[in-house]
């Protein structure tokens, strides 16, 4: 392993190398998307709170964080270091370790599916290439999305899995760890790998012996008193809840003071708590039926990968289950074979270019023959196969309608390994001049994507346009406030970009400025107001004009003064 990983790092720091050369020149890389300009505020905050010394309001922020909090645990000491001038800067860097980390892992897995370093170091030459030109993997290279870690754990989670399968060793705390590790860089990701790989482990006792045992079991502790009563307790909150909603809400006041069900996400998050701790208890009542039935490293990954996960989405008043709930709501309608196809189909355009389609398909053709073959093949082909034939699956059912492609980027080395899963099948003097014409073939499809003005074009895909990204940081730039809020009323497509930006102007000024949160003093503030003209302008009374106004492209600011209120 220690050979792969050696090429692996040496492939991790040439890509890291071209990577930084060519970030200067992506022309939007100061544009944000909404969602990573939301990660780098909740990002900067934390950084204050370490530089404050307040650790247990950082606590406060991980525990509290309705999204991946490793990437947090990451970015708040870099933002501490680097200082308040290099915001940007630090998201972006970090985004790029993590793409070259990518390859290190995957010299790393490429051990995991040949036997010995020589096979190790011809499925590492043919997936990298495969890796390198994946566009929309590539396309998050340097963007600050969490779709490259999340292909980083991914990977080392199932690389971590399939040594543990061919060693058979009965607890992978490995494969907990890393699981929950790439949990907490994307929710979504961590869970769907989670199941997929308990359903592959239950399989191996049969598609009948588990679920079976698994429904009787829930039966039996339904009939036990102490079941029946969490059952019962769990429906009554979900129906009853849900019912007190419908019909306007409640009002109470318990020990002085007022609380109120308005919303439907309290019962159903309670109702949700009591399903699952009935539903361990009814495990644990039946553990020794379980046992019989049931894989031992299958109640192993239930107790240690995927319990670990439903408790942390079930933390009380943290809002995890509604946002995980709200990234698995279906999206929309359309024609069967739209929603059926439409991942598979990004997987087939996105992942490699065009010209190496036909020979990744041969290649994968090749490890599906190899498979009746080689143990070794058919043990990684079959793990590797049926995580992805899952994962997409799952997927597929629970996102209709929804396109995106970045959903299922993060699988896209798993592909590449697979690809090279033939390799171990093949004898050796076959298998070098193969692997080497392939991995050469590949390469020089692939090298033309990593040219300059290839590179740049493909990475800025990562980023909004230039345009929001120029008006959000020049008007921020022009209308400078030392102490007070901002009141963003422009269009989501660059909401949080502006707000972003006049988070980062302000905190490199040392000022006092409130992004989302209200103002809570009793003294004289200033008011940022953008717009863009896309939403009906809010109320201005007790505001004060400060200055001319400055507008840049679409995005238009006014500086006010409030007196204490």
């Amino acid at each position: 392993m220690a050979r792969a990983g050696i090429v692996g790092l040496a492939v991790a720091t040439v890509v890291a190398l071209r990577l930084a050369a060519v970030l200067p020149d992506v022309p939007n890389r100061h544009a944000l998307t909404g969602e990573t300009a939301r990660r780098a505020m909740l990002d900067v905050d934390a950084a204050e709170v370490l530089l404050g010394g307040d650790l247990l309001e950082l606590v406060g922020h991980l525990v509290g964080s309705d999204t991946g909090t490793l990437l947090l645990l990451v970015a708040a000491p870099a933002h501490a270091a680097a200082g308040p001038a290099h915001a940007l800067g630090v998201e972006l860097g970090i985004s790029l370790v993590f793409t070259a980390l990518l390859f290190l892992v995957l010299g790393l897995a490429a051990r995991c599916v040949g036997a010995s370093t020589g096979e190790a170091l011809v499925v590492l030459a043919i997936s990298t290439p495969l890796l390198m030109g994946s566009r929309d993997l590539l396309g998050h290279a340097v963007s600050g999305m969490p779709e490259v870690p999340s292909a980083v754990f991914t990977l080392a989670t199932v690389a971590a899995w399939l040594a543990s399968r061919a060693s058979r060793t009965y607890r992978p705390w490995a494969v907990a760890l890393l699981g929950n590790a790439l949990f907490h860089v994307t929710f979504q990701d961590g869970l769907m790998l989670a199941l997929a790989v308990l359903l592959v482990e239950a399989g191996q006792a049969g598609w009948v012996r588990p679920p079976r045992a698994l429904l009787s079991a829930l039966f039996r502790g339904a009939r036990s008193p102490v079941g029946l009563s969490m059952l019962v307790s769990a429906l009554t909150v979900l129906l009853g809840g849900c019912w007190v909603v419908s019909t306007g809400g409640l009002n109470a006041t318990v020990f002085g003071r007022e609380v109120s069900l308005r919303h439907v996400r309290e019962p159903v998050w309670l109702g949700a708590l009591l399903l699952f701790l009935f539903v361990e208890f009814a495990f644990w009542h039946e553990r020794v039926w379980l046992a019989a039935e049931v894989p031992r490293r299958a109640r192993f990954l239930w107790k240690w990968l995927l319990t670990p996960m439903v408790v942390w989405i079930l933390v009380p008043f943290s809002g995890r289950l509604q946002t995980f709930g709200g990234s698995l709501a279906w999206a929309g309608s359309g024609s069967a074979s739209d929603w059926l196809l439409s991942l598979p189909r990004a997987a087939w355009e996105g992942w490699v270019p065009a010209e190496t389609r036909w020979i990744v398909l041969a290649l994968l053709c090749g490890s599906i023959l190899a498979a009746f073959r080689s143990a070794t093949t058919r043990l990684v082909l079959g793990s590797l196969g049926g995580l992805l034939l899952l994962e997409i699956a799952f997927l597929t059912l629970l996102q209709r309608g929804n396109l995106q492609p970045r959903l299922i980027v993060h699988l896209a080395p798993l592909v590449a390994l697979s690809a090279a899963a033939w390799v171990p099948a093949v004898p050796h003097v076959v298998r070098t001049p193969l692997g080497a014409a392939a991995a050469a073939l590949l390469l020089w499809i692939v090298l033309p994507i990593w040219r300059g003005p290839e590179l740049v074009s493909t990475l800025s895909r990562g980023f909004e346009s230039t345009a929001n990204g120029d008006a959000c940081r020049e008007v921020a730039r022009a209308l400078p406030i030392t102490r007070g809020v901002l009141v963003n009323e422009t269009a989501p497509a660059r909401f949080e970009t502006c707000g972003l930006w006049v988070k980062l102007l302000a905190r490199e000024r040392g000022a006092q400025v409130l992004i989302r949160e209200p103002w809570t003093l009793a003294s004289r503030r200033d008011v940022l107001v953008l717009e863009d003209g896309t939403t009906p302008a809010g109320p201005r009374g007790g505001l004060v004009a400060l200055g001319a106004p400055a507008q840049h492209g679409l995005v238009r600011g006014q500086r006010y003064r409030a007196e204490a209120p």
